[in-house]
């Protein structure tokens, strides 16, 4: 009946989102293994603990877990950012980018550059409407000439969430977590299916390899006859 047919397609589309949901987050853990490779895990934090501080903060700015996870590897790239300071940087980038209505990625990068050269970054942040007074200012550059990089960025991270703190969690809608829960609920989904998937392909792979080797005449008897 056309209602069954329609309950397929709906299933299908659902299975349709759940693989795809799944594929993107190991994509995304992927590349976050790379960059934490790549770098030597110069960020001290490893593969786990950005998947929960991730998990953490996308709850919070109701914003999927795999983007805050991608913006976290883009932020691996600026190695003077480490330890706790990762994590606040990240939150501090899901805040300017709700005020600014920024792309998380382009806030993260602002930040990353400002806080990885914390005196060369008072300029760039001042253009984002993160202004440090004369006394801040030469608190920063004294912390950077007596190698205390991680105090420097800590005045300009407190500075960075007087202007724009919680706005991560203010802008957050009921609509948004709502998204967030069904993506998070179809990647589950989706690593449950993804296997027989792999095998559904491979055994479809298998027989058209079979039906290829046959002659021409049995190739179009066998489709003739269905």
């Amino acid at each position: 009946s056309l209602y069954s047919h329609l309950g397929n397609l709906a299933v299908g589309a659902g299975a349709l989102f759940a693989i795809n949901e799944w594929d993107d987050a190991e994509k995304t853990a992927r590349k976050m293994d790379a960059a934490i490779r790549a770098t030597g895990n110069s960020a001290h934090v490893s593969a786990d603990e950005q998947r929960k501080l991730a998990d953490t903060l996308g709850k919070t700015a109701a914003v999927d877990n795999d983007v805050v996870i991608a913006a976290g590897n883009r932020l691996r790239a600026y190695r003077k950012i480490t330890d706790a300071k990762f994590g606040e940087t990240l939150a501090a980038s899901l805040d300017l980018a709700a005020a600014k209505e920024m792309d998380l990625n382009a806030a993260t990068e602002l930040l990353g550059k400002a806080l990885n050269d914390p005196v060369a970054g008072m300029a760039k942040l001042k253009r984002a409407g993160v202004t440090l007074t004369e006394q801040q200012q030469e608190q920063v550059k004294a912390f950077v000439a007596m190698g205390d990089t991680a105090s420097a960025q800590g005045i300009i991270l407190e500075e960075v969430a007087k202007r724009y703190g919680g706005a991560a969690k203010a802008n957050a809608t009921d609509t948004d977590r709502m998204k967030v829960a069904a993506a998070d609920a179809a990647e589950s989904i989706g690593a449950i299916l993804a296997p027989a998937l792999g095998v559904a392909a491979d055994g479809a792979s298998t027989a058209a390899d079979a039906f290829g080797s046959l002659p021409k005449p049995v190739q179009t008897a066998t489709v003739l006859l269905g």
